[in-house]
């Protein structure tokens, strides 16, 4: 089954637990749910944002030890990579019913979604394979369609670059066309995520060991990824366009692994494992400029809440479950981290034997309502005033019969810190604004924001070689009403 990968990805924020803000009628305050994966009492924990735990979901009969929890970018499904039973769970959100559980093949380590939901790839690391999982939403029916091995691919044949071709964490390219993947004897490869065929391949010369923590920068248009081990830790970014290598450094810290940018995107978030700390990335000069120094034992993945007060911090037990090197914890359950204050507000511990808290990932439910601001549109006019900023437009605003004015996509957007992907033969391109990504199809009265559908005043157009939006619906993506 072939299928189309559009939108952006997971991130572009991680921290929105893979799904942008809504379009219309954001809350007063966020409202979200953090859920936490302990694979060694097989349990799924479920906080509110008052960091009340309000729910839990007993995976004993369902999978054996739930390692990797993601939600896809709608927030309509969480699913659960279950390492001891080789099998991926999908949870629907919103009533917590597991709705299938799927054979993929042994030690399932990692299952993400793609932008528009459709496909799930899943790292079976122990197995060194991929699976492919095919979604079809309207129907709630999810099937294994292959899985491919990869000591049978030649780019990765190089026993010395490749001492292993165990695939470890997963992410997608903001087009979905693309998936990254470490592997964990060091290396990286690059799938073209409809065939899974390689388009590059690094060895661990260039990118270390036991390499997790895939997010792609705010603008779009980087893949960023960390590798540790108990006496170092790097992060690397990769230009996506390019598929090329353009930064490597240390993290300062001892085997990093979980990673997420804070919600207004100029900071990365670096957890380190074994020195127990996070260190903080400039975005602007890619270098370390802050750093944590505890934030519980053991560390392991991170996300924000959508408002960006707090960080959430899997911590591991005392008997890790899984892993190969230092894991373990003295400190087991759910760290709450003061961003503003960059210090350790509290730990919420989970005192059950055997605990191993691991997969973590914050479901949004409502956004917080960001105050307005108002843009004036002229009609026939080539520039527009947003605040200080005078954005230039490569045709005149023009108005439409029902009033309503229609400006550039790409100028606008740019202008404003957002990206545009064009793709000519759909004569469609994919926006991205803020935690949107929007699909405009030229003709077409309707826009589909993250994987939903809503109606345009116009139709799409194209004057001069440039595609014309309606110029409400658009600045209201990035928090402007237009008079």
């Amino acid at each position: 089954m072939k299928v189309k990968k559009w939108f952006a990805s997971l991130l572009v924020f991680i921290l929105v637990a893979g799904f942008g803000f809504p379009l219309v009628g954001a809350a007063a305050e966020a409202k979200y749910e953090v859920w936490l994966a302990d694979q060694g009492t097989q349990t799924i924990h479920i906080y509110d944002q008052t960091h009340k735990e309000i729910d839990t979901i007993d995976f004993k009969n369902i999978g054996t030890k739930p390692h990797m929890l993601v939600f896809d970018e709608q927030g309509d499904y969480a699913y659960v990579a279950n390492m001891g039973t080789g099998t991926v769970s999908v949870i629907r959100a919103s009533d917590r019913k597991v709705l299938a559980t799927l054979e993929t093949a042994p030690g399932a380590h990692a299952a993400l979604p793609s932008p528009d939901g459709k496909t799930v790839l899943v790292a079976n690391t122990p197995s060194q394979s991929i699976s492919k999982i095919v979604v079809d939403k309207e129907n709630e029916k999810f099937t294994v369609e292959r899985t491919i091995d990869l000591t049978k691919l030649k780019e990765l044949s190089n026993d010395k670059e490749f001492p292993n071709r165990n695939p470890i964490c997963i992410f997608f390219t903001p087009d979905g066309k693309k998936a990254y993947v470490t592997i964990g004897g060091g290396g990286l490869v690059i799938l073209d995520a409809e065939t899974l065929e390689v388009v590059q391949a690094f060895g661990k010369s260039i990118f270390g060991a036991h390499g997790c923590g895939l997010i792609v920068s705010p603008d779009g248009k980087e893949m960023y990824a960390t590798s540790g081990s108990t006496t170092s830790g790097h992060y690397y970014s990769f230009d996506i366009a390019t598929d090329s290598l353009t930064h490597k450094a240390s993290s300062e810290g001892l085997d990093t692994h979980g990673v997420a940018f804070t919600p207004d995107g100029s900071q990365l978030w670096l957890v380190n494992r074994v020195s127990d700390d996070v260190t903080i990335m400039d975005v602007k000069t890619k270098k370390i400029v802050d750093k944590i120094d505890y934030v519980g034992d053991a560390p392991d993945l991170i996300s924000f809440s959508p408002d960006g007060k707090y960080a959430y911090i899997s911590l591991r037990g005392p008997e890790p479950a899984t892993g190969t090197h230092n894991m373990a914890g003295n400190t087991p359950g759910l760290a709450i981290i003061d961003v503003e204050k960059k210090k350790l507000k509290e730990i919420i511990p989970i005192n059950t034997k055997g605990t191993d808290p691991h997969g973590l990932d914050v479901r949004v439910i409502s956004a917080p309502e960001v105050a307005p601001k108002i843009v004036t549109v002229k009609n026939v006019s080539k520039e527009i005033v947003v605040g200080k900023k005078t954005i230039k437009l490569p045709v005149a605003v023009n108005k439409s019969a029902n009033g309503e004015a229609l400006v550039s996509a790409r100028a606008v957007t740019e202008a404003l810190g957002g990206s545009v992907y064009w793709n000519a033969k759909e004569r469609a391109f994919v926006l991205q604004a803020n935690n949107q990504f929007v699909k405009f199809t030229i003709g077409s009265d309707t826009a589909v924001v993250n994987g939903r559908t809503h109606k345009l005043q116009n139709k799409v157009s194209v004057v001069n070689g440039h595609s014309q939006v309606p110029a409400s619906f658009l600045f209201e993506l990035f928090g402007y009403t237009v008079k």
